[in-house]
């Protein structure tokens, strides 16, 4: 058995430096800006948002079943959380931020407007 361990552990160990050396550049890539560059550089690289036709035609394709609309106070503050964090980045009324009941934790987006 101690064969199989070296040799899971050797072939491990290239697999973390190659992903640090990828984590070094991405942080090189943003250290490369000043911090207000780096925001306009963001802005400049967001999609923009999908027009308001488009937008009521996504809702009302939704469907109804399995929307929460009902929530404790606790789920509320976490909403509130999420519109938060949309405010601070200029994107609060861009996505339209839905619950649904499901078996397993997931988010995703749907049609660029949908979270």
């Amino acid at each position: 058995m101690r064969p199989i361990h070296f040799l899971i552990l050797a072939s491990a160990i290239p697999l973390r430096t190659e992903a640090a050396d990828i984590n070094r550049e991405v942080l090189a890539q943003f250290r490369q800006y000043a911090p207000e560059k780096f925001w306009e550089l963001l802005d400049l690289k967001r999609p923009a948002p999908v027009t308001p036709q488009f937008a009521s035609e996504i809702r009302s394709a939704l469907p109804q079943e399995g929307e929460v609309r009902n929530f404790i106070p606790a789920d509320g503050y976490k909403l509130a959380s999420i519109s938060a964090v949309l405010r601070a980045h200029d994107r609060e009324g861009v996505y339209l931020v839905k619950v649904v009941d499901s078996p397993q934790a997931r988010v995703g987006l749907h049609a660029r407007f949908v979270v």
